[in-house]
């Protein structure tokens, strides 16, 4: 049997009841007071928050509140001493149309075309060779060291055996051929520039990267590495020579320290070098000994 209620909600005519305010009222009043804010009377003032809803409000708008720039981030105190320079453009070069035109010349061309000049013009060459600048070591030198790397990198796998023995030598020697030309081909176009203290200079350097050259267990194989050095030290000689007596002996003295510092332990392979720079020296000293000294 179906009860009254449910023979009202079966009848087709049936319309449900619209719900009074007085539930919805009491559904509110149930809900302020779960959350212990009951509600207030008209025209009345709202009534204070209480400690725990206003702390947890200001937890909440505190954590959705972006934090300020670099908050948790120490830059420390500006420093009154340092003071950053500004930044000062350096003026752009403009190429002229005789330094494009000499750029596209190769080299033989350039030596070419400046001999020929300065024969129709003779009297403009030691203007010419003041301006010139020293020859660049530091371009040579780099150079001597791309090439050290490529033979270096023709070694085999050390496990597989010694790094010395023929094998290796078969590998390597492929690549110590370039090094050694450039090495001693350097040191002769300085020579016969007659370019001395640069010569010198280079000589200092080079050293050690000819010291560097590997000694194989067989001592014909090595030839290479003593002429190398041998050449090296026959510069430096030719250097000293070159200089002269035109060196006080202070200035000696300090060149023979330089080369010495420079080249380290490896001044063991320039012997001639050096007894040539002590010759130079006694030489300047009998020569100021000689000379008449000035009257005061």
């Amino acid at each position: 049997k179906r009860g009254p209620a449910m023979k009202r909600a079966s009848s087709p005519d049936y319309e449900p009841e619209p719900e009074s305010e007085g539930e919805d009222y009491e559904e509110e009043d149930n809900n302020d007071e779960t959350y212990g804010a009951p509600p207030s009377a008209p025209g009345s003032a709202p009534a204070p928050m209480s400690s725990s809803s206003s702390s947890s409000s200001s937890t909440t708008s505190t954590s959705s509140a972006p934090p300020p720039l670099f908050s948790t981030i120490y830059m420390g105190a500006p420093s009154s001493s340092v003071i950053t320079p500004p930044k000062v453009k350096k003026p752009r070069h403009v190429v002229t149309p005789l330094e494009s035109k000499i750029n596209a010349l190769t080299r033989e061309q350039l030596i070419e075309t400046s001999s020929s000049f300065f024969q129709k013009h003779p009297s403009l060459v030691d203007e010419f060779l003041a301006l010139l600048p020293e020859p660049d070591m530091d371009q040579k030198l780099q150079e001597l060291k791309k090439l050290e790397r490529q033979y270096q990198k023709l070694y085999p796998n050390s496990r597989y055996g010694s790094s010395s023995d023929t094998y290796s030598y078969n590998r390597v020697v492929k690549g110590l051929g370039p090094f050694k030309k450039a090495l001693v081909d350097h040191g002769v176009s300085l020579k016969s520039s007659k370019s001395w203290r640069p010569l010198l200079k280079y000589v200092s350097h080079a050293i050690e990267l000819a010291d560097n050259m590997p000694n194989w267990n067989d001592a014909s194989k090595n030839k290479s590495k003593q002429s190398a050095l041998s050449s090296l030290d026959g510069h430096g000689t030719a250097a000293v020579k070159g200089l002269g007596v035109t060196l006080s002996v202070e200035e000696w003295e300090e060149v023979k320290a330089e080369v010495e510092r420079v080249s380290g332990h490896n001044k063991r392979h320039l012997g001639d070098t050096f007894a040539e720079i002590e010759k130079m020296i006694e030489k300047r000293k009998a020569a100021d000994a000689k000379s008449p000294k000035k009257k005061k």
